[in-house]
């Protein structure tokens, strides 16, 4: 799933429909009963039409969408007349939903962060001759990277800091990487290489004990 950060501002919130328990919550974390509900916020249709288009077997469909209207996130707005039994036509109950974050189901590894570490694990060792463990001038042990000869030269890189930053600098760093991000998205060549890119920035969680952090 395709994940965009928004600002959720009141009137954006306030036009959705909000998850009020964990099991409608839960149907958000699968992703055919998500796309099939999604697909159905803007317009109805048979589940015979959204199985076509979704290219699922129709019998799926039927089990995902009758879960979904006993959640009360999908109902049968009409029933269309033919020979035979009528058709049912549904649609979702909302244009869009939002997802209380303690309802947000815990979700495994996303495909991207699996193939991002298979990546950086190739990296590693396309640019790194090994690493060496010493002590620094304190005699506090480390560990750093020793890079092989034009390993500059590969367009790849993975850094990890730890920083002591006022809340104002953090901000500020926040802002900057997310500017650069979406100055070369806009830059973005149909010719060129697929990289991946994953940047975070987040308070790092209070431990009892220091840990010390190679650089």
């Amino acid at each position: 799933m395709r994940e965009n950060l928004l600002p959720m501002k009141e009137p954006l919130r306030s036009r959705a429909l909000r998850i009020a328990n964990s099991h409608q919550a839960a149907a958000f974390a699968n992703p055919l009963r998500r796309k099939l509900l999604l697909s159905l916020t803007a317009r109805e249709a048979s589940l015979a039409d959204v199985a076509r288009l979704m290219r699922v077997d129709l019998r799926r469909v039927h089990h995902h969408a009758t879960a979904l209207c006993a959640l009360g996130l999908l109902t049968v707005v009409r029933e269309r007349a033919r020979a035979g039994r009528a058709i049912k036509m549904y649609r979702a109950v909302a244009r869009s939903f939002f997802v209380p974050q303690d309802l947000v189901p815990a979700e495994p590894a996303s495909p991207l962060a699996v193939e991002m570490e298979l990546s950086a694990a190739r990296i590693r060792a396309a640019t790194r001759s090994g690493v060496l463990y010493d002590v620094d001038e304190s005699g506090a042990p480390r560990m750093r990277a020793v890079s092989r000869p034009n390993a500059d030269a590969v367009p790849a890189v993975e850094i990890w800091k730890v920083l002591r930053l006022s809340r104002s600098d953090a901000l500020r760093l926040r802002d900057e990487l997310a500017n650069c991000l979406r100055n070369y998205a806009e830059r973005e060549n149909e010719r060129g290489e697929t990289y991946l890119l994953h940047c975070a920035l987040a308070p790092k969680r209070r431990t009892t004990r220091a840990l010390r952090y190679p650089l």
